[in-house]
């Protein structure tokens, strides 16, 4: 189907819109969709209500197609942010529809994520899903926030992950870093934050592969940006330093947090009831602020490259999501189809560009080492020693297996490509397992696990990993000489840190608080 609707733009419906739905008793209602058999009221309207008109829903993908057909909705999955509904016209086209979660609307935040989709496809040749139509706003026929997507079809890669050999693994590394390149590509604009489509009028012919389509703007802040209790609203510059951006994002959580609590040290501002699960004991305002000093001191003495080296402050794509749940590919070939979730993707500097998948960071086993470092999950410490390849416990890969699939993604599919309601729906769980068949879910219980000593039993996937994660750098370095720099997987460490930390806000100081000090001590010496 062809779409015939301007899509720079908020999808607006006509006056009327709703005589085109006669048929009504064909659509169901949100709640019809979405709550199970089982559910009681307040767990539905808690956790799983999204407050929305399903009929307007269906009008948005029979508006951007200009169809009178009136197409099927179903519950197709989704995750913690976003709920995803399949709309499907007879002729088998469908859409993905994407509804972010109550409590998940930053205002303006889709109009980002949508011209950040379309450049990344458009100009950088990365693929990404098409958006068919999209509106940001609350008030709406729909009732809540909206993106129209292409409907994507395969496999995380996760699923076959554990089973390819050696030099199907590099295959798919290869082309995994080739796109990584693709994300790593300089960009045109002179500042850090996130990309918005220019201010055209809705009649405009725009060429969506040319970067005048788009403009930079004050960044948004995704989702998983802000679990940590972080500032969801946007900055309202475009730094074009580094440091300076970091100092913006400090001095914007510290004034927050003053402007709420006042200026009284012993005023407590978090305990193990809220706000975050990440907190176990009660924190005062004096506490944060002596985290906050020490935050400010890293950010001022964090070692950068030099600014002859200018190349590694480029503006490319960074991902704070890098994962190969964030991934679909063909079964069959092994081939990317589409990178999903881009609510986390900003304008940054190439040298925090840098993460790798978290599929190849096991840290599991590390020790009191890995603590010492700040235990930050991307970041996982090298191990070295001789290893054959079947010495990795079964249950260590089936606890990789479980994690990823019980990572159900935001963009209308669960783990393994087929719909998956699990976790916005309540549905029972499926039987355990290790044993599987093709298509069996894995179902681990750690509980199952004999006696062992964390430190060596993941020892053999940790040396694994180790090696991927040079592999993936020699790769990486093969599509773009910057990641060959010399000591650049090194000095992007600590800024990778920061970075986390100020984008995650305070409860993540407050989290990483022995690291934060001691490093904080360590740069001034």
């Amino acid at each position: 189907m062809k779409l015939q609707i301007p899509f720079h733009i908020p999808q607006r419906f006509p006056v009327g819109w709703n005589q085109s739905l006669t048929s009504t008793d064909a659509i169901p209602t949100e709640e019809q969709l979405t709550r199970a058999p089982h559910m009681d009221d307040d767990s539905y309207n808690s956790y799983v209500r999204l407050g929305i008109n399903s009929r307007a829903l269906v009008y948005a993908a029979m508006h951007a197609f200009s169809s009178t057909v009136i197409p099927e909705i179903t519950s197709a999955g989704g995750g913690s942010f976003n709920k995803v509904f399949s709309i499907k016209f007879p002729d088998g086209f469908r859409v993905a529809a994407r509804v972010p979660r109550p409590g998940r609307r930053d205002p303006g935040h889709i109009d980002s994520t949508v011209a950040m989709m379309t450049m990344a496809r458009c100009y950088s040749g990365i693929p990404v899903p098409e958006v068919y139509a999209w509106n940001p706003d609350d008030d709406n026929a729909v009732g809540a926030p909206y993106m129209l997507l292409e409907w994507v079809e395969g496999i995380e890669p996760w699923n076959q992950w554990y089973d390819l050999s050696p030099t199907d693994r590099t295959e798919f590394l290869d082309e995994l870093a080739a796109y990584h390149a693709k994300f790593a590509k300089p960009l045109p604009f002179q500042g850090i934050g996130s990309i918005y489509f220019a201010k055209l009028p809705a009649e405009a012919h725009i060429s969506f592969d040319n970067a005048s389509a788009y403009r930079l703007g004050p960044i948004s802040r995704g989702p998983a940006s802000r679990t940590g209790g972080g500032i969801s609203s946007r900055r309202q510059t475009n730094p074009t330093s580094l440091r300076d951006f970091w100092l913006e994002l400090w001095q914007h959580e510290v004034d927050s947090i003053i402007e709420t609590f006042g200026l009284t040290r012993s005023t407590v501002i978090a305990t193990a009831d809220g706000p975050s699960p990440s907190i176990h004991e009660t924190v005062t305002l004096g506490t944060f602020l002596d985290v906050a000093q020490a935050m400010l001191s890293l950010i001022r003495r964090c070692p950068l490259p030099p600014q002859s080296q200018s190349e590694l402050f480029e503006l490319s794509f960074a991902t704070t999501d890098y994962a190969f749940r964030n991934i679909k590919m063909d079964p069959e070939t092994r081939k990317i189809t589409t990178f999903l979730d881009w609510d986390d993707v900003y304008m940054m500097p190439f040298l925090l560009c840098s993460r790798y998948p978290d599929d190849i960071c096991w840290f599991d086993g590390s020790g009191e080492r890995w603590h010492k470092t700040g235990a930050f999950l991307f970041l996982p410490l090298d191990e070295e020693g001789e290893i054959e390849e079947d010495s990795i416990p079964t249950t260590v890969e089936a606890t990789a297996k479980e994690i990823n699939s019980e990572a159900v993604n935001d963009d209308g599919s669960g783990s393994d490509g087929t719909a998956d309601d699990s976790v916005a729906e309540g549905a029972d769980d499926e039987e355990e397992s290790l044993e599987l068949e093709p298509g069996e879910s894995y179902k681990f219980d750690p509980n199952t696990l004999p006696e062992h000593n964390p430190e060596e039993y993941d020892r053999p996937r940790r040396i694994k990993d180790t090696r991927l994660r040079r592999q993936y750098e020699q790769i990486l370095t093969a599509h773009d000489a910057r990641f060959g720099i010399d000591g650049f997987w090194e000095m992007r460490k600590d800024p990778l840190k920061i970075q986390h930390l100020l984008m995650n806000g305070w409860v993540e100081w407050l989290v990483k608080e022995e690291w934060v000090k001691e490093r904080a001590v360590e740069l001034k010496l």
